[in-house]
């Protein structure tokens, strides 16, 4: 199953929590690496 999610943050360590929040979903079961985008 292909599923998108898409981080934002605004507070505090902004590049630190979109990190956290990128390793807390790659390190899932089952859950392949991510396609990362930037608009």
């Amino acid at each position: 199953m292909r599923t998108a999610v898409a981080l934002g943050s605004n507070l505090g360590d902004r590049l630190g929590n979109l990190r956290a929040a990128r390793k807390a979903i790659v390190d899932l079961a089952g859950v392949q690496l991510p396609v990362l985008s930037s608009a």
